[in-house]
C-alpha cells in the first residue's frame, strides 16, 4: 500500500459512520475531532488527515502506528531504473494481482533476515536500545522470510491427520488438504468456536442466500466478462453459481483486502469446501476442485 493520506470527511449534520477495520488510536481522533465539530463555536476544517504506512506484502498487516510498539519498521522499494532485477523480486514477492508500487510503497522488516541488514546498524541498536537507530539494508537484499499463509501441504491428500479443527474431510489434491486453523487470519475470526464453520457470522455472511444474493449484483456490475454476467444474470443461478459467491465472501469476510482472481489464487480450508458444497449441493455429487489455473473451488 502507498503511504497516502487517509482522508476522513467529518459532516456535523450526520450520524459519524466508521469502518470497522479502522485501528482504535484513529478512531479516537476521529471521534474526538467530529465531537467539536457539533461545538457550535467551533469551526475546525471538515476532514481529519492521518498518514498511514501499510506493507504492501499480501496478507501483511503491519502499519505504521506499529512501529513504536512492535519495533517494525518499513523499507522503500529498490529503485526500478538502476535495480530492476532487485526490484522485481520485492514486487513478486508482495504477491498481489496487477501491482505496481508508487513512490509510497514499502516492506516491513518482517519479511527480511537478520543477515539482511546492515550488521553494524543491528550492533548499534542493540548497544543503544532507547536511541532510534535507523537499520539500514544491504545493498542486495530482496525479502526472503516464508509468508504465513504458505502452508506446507505436501503428502496430504487422502488424509486427514492434518486437520486440527475437527470439520475438515478428506481431499482428492494436496493443495485443498488446508485446516482453517492453519491460518492466523482464520482463527483470530473462529475465537472461541473452533472452527470457523461454527462461527454465528460464517453462516451469515457466507451461507445466507441473501446476502450472496448481493454479491451476486456487486459481481454482475463489477464484471466485464459477458459470459459470467449471463450464468450470474439468470433469475434461478445454479449452485456452482451459489458456490463461487460464497467463496469470494468468504475471502472478503476473512481478508478485506485480498484481490481474488490470477495472479492470486487463494485454497479456502477443506472444512470450509466442505460445509459450501453441503449447502449448496451439485446433483451428481461431482465437483471440479481447485486447479492451478482457478480462481476458486468449485
Amino acid at each position: 500500500m502507498d503511504d497516502q493520506p487517509l482522508i476522513v470527511i467529518l459532516n456535523k449534520s450526520v450520524p459519524l459512520r466508521l469502518n470497522s477495520y479502522l485501528p482504535a488510536e484513529l478512531v479516537a481522533i476521529i471521534v474526538a475531532e467530529w465531537s467539536l465539530l457539533r461545538t457550535p463555536d467551533h469551526q475546525p476544517p471538515h476532514a481529519v488527515i492521518v498518514k498511514m504506512t501499510l506493507c504492501s506484502v499480501f496478507n501483511c498487516n503491519e502499519r505504521s502506528e506499529n512501529q513504536s510498539s512492535s519495533g517494525v519498521h518499513f523499507h522503500v522499494f529498490p529503485c526500478r531504473s538502476k535495480s530492476p532485477t532487485r526490484f522485481r523480486s520485492w514486487v513478486n514477492y508482495c504477491k498481489r494481482k496487477n501491482f505496481n508500487p508508487g513512490n509510497g510503497a514499502r516492506i516491513c522488516s518482517k519479511h527480511f533476515k537478520s543477515e539482511d541488514y546492515n550488521q553494524s546498524d543491528l550492533l548499534r541498536q542493540q548497544l543503544m536500545p532507547n536511541i532510534k537507530v535507523k537499520v539500514k539494508l544491504n545493498a542486495n537484499a530482496v525479502p526472503t522470510v516464508p509468508q504465513n499463509f504458505e502452508i506446507n501441504v505436501d503428502n496430504r491428500s487422502g488424509k486427514l491427520n492434518w486437520c486440527k479443527c475437527g470439520q475438515c474431510v478428506v481431499m482428492t489434491t494436496n493443495q485443498e488438504s488446508v485446516c482453517c486453523q492453519e491460518s492466523e487470519k482464520v482463527k483470530q475470526v473462529s475465537g472461541i468456536v473452533g472452527c470457523v464453520t461454527n462461527n454465528v457470522l460464517f453462516n451469515k455472511l457466507v451461507l445466507d442466500k441473501d446476502v450472496l444474493n448481493i454479491s451476486r449484483h456487486k459481481t454482475i456490475l463489477k464484471s466485464k466478462n459477458k459470459q459470467k454476467k449471463k450464468v450470474l444474470c439468470k433469475s434461478e443461478p445454479q449452485n456452482k453459481v451459489w458456490r463461487y459467491l460464497a467463496y469470494k465472501q468468504f475471502i472478503s469476510w476473512i481478508n478485506a483486502w485480498t484481490t481474488i482472481g490470477k495472479g492470486n489464487r487463494i485454497v479456502i480450508p477443506s472444512c470450509v469446501i466442505y460445509k459450501i458444497r453441503q449447502t449448496y449441493p451439485e446433483e451428481n455429487d461431482v465437483y471440479v476442485g481447485f486447479r492451478p489455473n482457478d480462481k476458486l473451488p468449485t
